[in-house]
């Protein structure tokens, strides 16, 4: 008998994550254990964590881990991690970007690319994206070095375990034609790439901006909370320039109001936020998220935009700062995606 781990990673939340739901060999469902490593899979994916624990087959009871007898399971036919030679590079654990990149993948089995985590090694940087097509996320990390230029697409169910090494530091990112493995000192995640074509990110990022709004984060994330009970069916907020308020000479002070509408529950609220404005500005942060504003392309409304509460959620969720720049490409409510970004959206420098 042994119990869950208690390093710096937790076994038994390593073992729930990766595990199937329902798997095809009744050994998946189970912990293997051999020569001090401890490991889970659903043939997809692979957690591997060092462990003091005798060799054997275990599952979890209640908070342990319990060994079932030889006669039950036996190793020798148990699986075994994907053999490919991959080319290892060392980097700063990139958590913030990471996280990011969980909070806008979707679970849509009908669109699978939703679900996928891309790697998009550059050449003089990694970017680590995520989207549904509605909204984007995309954070810089330090390129691995040797690590050959593209796409690597990975399930987002990876990087979720992945971060479940909440201590380390590095990361040595592995890349094969079939495989990547991304490892800590405390786990390994071994992971089927996913096929196909990713979507053309630098397209649709916006290079030069109409203007730039710098609000309080803390005030936006109170506002986001307070709207919350208001949204309809369709959660969408509606963001307007607050009256009085003109888009004119730089550093003037400047406010929008955020309204929820329920017109089913006859409720609704809306919320002034303060903020600053410049005329102009260009993407020049690497870590940008981009959200589609709703509406009907045919007849698009001046001084109103349409956002998803979920997607302001999780915008602001994932900036770390205190300020939260919003940048248009043009009029205030054009159907074109709108930047946030928790660094100044100005500058000479371009994605």
């Amino acid at each position: 008998m042994s119990r869950t781990s208690t390093k710096p990673v937790d076994l038994a939340r390593v073992y729930k994550m990766i595990r199937p739901r329902k798997p095809s060999l009744p050994i998946l469902a189970n912990l293997i254990v051999e020569d001090g490593r401890a490991m889970v899979t659903d043939l997809d994916i692979w957690g591997l964590v060092n462990v003091d624990m005798p060799n054997g087959v275990y599952q979890l009871a209640g908070k342990e881990f319990v060994a079932y007898p030889e006669t039950v399971y036996s190793l020798d036919g148990a699986p075994k991690p994907p053999e490919e030679d991959l080319m290892p590079a060392i980097i700063p654990f990139p958590r913030a970007a990471l996280q990011a990149a969980l909070r806008f993948a979707v679970n849509n089995p009908a669109r699978p690319l939703w679900n996928v985590v891309c790697f998009k090694v550059r050449a003089s940087r990694m970017d680590i994206i995520a989207t549904d097509q509605f909204a984007l996320s995309t954070h810089a990390a330090a390129k691995p070095g040797g690590i050959p230029e593209g796409d690597y697409l990975l399930p987002s169910k990876a990087i979720q375990a992945l971060l479940l090494d909440k201590h380390s530091e590095t990361l040595t990112f592995a890349a094969g034609k079939k495989y990547v493995s991304l490892s800590t000192p405390n786990l390994n995640i071994v992971t089927r790439r996913v096929e196909g074509s990713y979507y053309s990110v630098d397209q649709i990022t916006p290079k030069e901006l109409n203007f730039v709004s710098k609000m309080n984060k803390k005030e936006f994330r109170k506002a986001l909370k307070d709207l919350k009970p208001y949204l309809d069916d369709d959660r969408t907020l509606q963001i307007t320039p607050a009256a009085g308020c003109s888009f004119g000479a730089a550093g003037q002070t400047h406010g929008y109001n955020l309204t929820a509408k329920n017109p089913a529950k006859y409720l609704e609220k809306t919320v002034f936020i303060a903020s600053s404005t410049e005329p102009g500005g260009r993407v020049s942060s690497r870590n940008i998220m981009l959200v589609m504003p709703k509406g009907d392309p045919a007849a698009p409304v001046k001084n109103s935009l349409l956002l998803g509460h979920r997607y302001l959620d999780q915008v602001s969720a994932s900036i770390s700062g205190s300020d939260i720049y919003m940048g248009c490409q043009s009029y205030f409510g054009a159907l074109r995606p709108v930047v946030f970004s928790g660094e100044p959206l100005t500058g000479g420098g371009q994605i």
